[in-house]
């Protein structure tokens, strides 16, 4: 079906001129929704080919999204767990006191308060080991100040420079600090028995 563009009038397909205002309706295009219907039409296959590769290529994202997930949740989570081992009213009686395992300089502690709970044991060692890291830090930290200071006299751009390593590594390193401790406390609390991230293998105290 045809429409005249100059007066509206709606004409049969093939005509020539309009039969109320005899203009020529032979170069009229087809309505816009018919239009993309035939180019619907005329392109089926590329349309199809375009919707899988839209779909293949969200469905790798979120592959590699959740695999990357999955990875770290499995380096934080699933650390050697000896939770087993444990004596269940030792770990119920204890298992907020074990937390100050956690805080810094204090992991001592709770040892201190009930030396033969093994659970407060276990958690005292983590928490050695992690004071023991904070320690590192902290050293590290202060050579990597003092090279500022000596980096200051090369410049102000050497000092720049350095001053935003410093920063940056700084952050790094003692948010790890805070992360490992507060997945401690977590396990702690949670009455899991679970070795910290790459640092919880250290055993320095006996265990009994």
């Amino acid at each position: 079906m045809l429409i005249c563009p100059k007066c509206g009038t709606e004409l049969n397909d093939g005509v020539v001129y309009c039969s109320k205002c005899g203009t020529n309706v032979t170069h009229q295009s087809q309505p816009n929704g018919a239009a993309q219907n035939n180019t619907a039409q005329q392109n089926p296959f590329q349309n199809s080919a375009q919707q899988n590769y839209n779909g293949t290529t969200s469905d790798k994202f979120k592959a590699g999204v959740n695999s990357a997930v999955n990875k770290t949740k499995t380096f934080f989570f699933n650390t050697a767990d000896e939770t087993s081992m444990q004596d269940v009213s030792d770990v119920q009686e204890n298992k907020i006191l074990a937390l100050v395992s956690y805080l810094g300089y204090f992991f001592f502690i709770p040892m201190i308060v009930k030396p033969y709970s093994r659970y407060l044991r276990f958690h005292g060692n983590q928490g050695l080991t992690l004071c023991l890291y904070l320690v590192a830090v902290s050293i590290l930290n202060t050579v990597l100040t003092s090279i500022i200071g000596i980096a200051g006299y090369s410049g102000i751009g050497a000092l720049i420079a350095v001053t935003i390593i410093n920063s940056i590594i700084s952050i790094i390193l003692y948010g790890s600090f805070v992360l490992l401790a507060a997945i401690g406390i977590y396990n702690a609390v949670k009455g899991f028995a679970r070795e910290l991230p790459v640092i919880g293998k250290i055993r320095i105290l006996r265990e009994y």
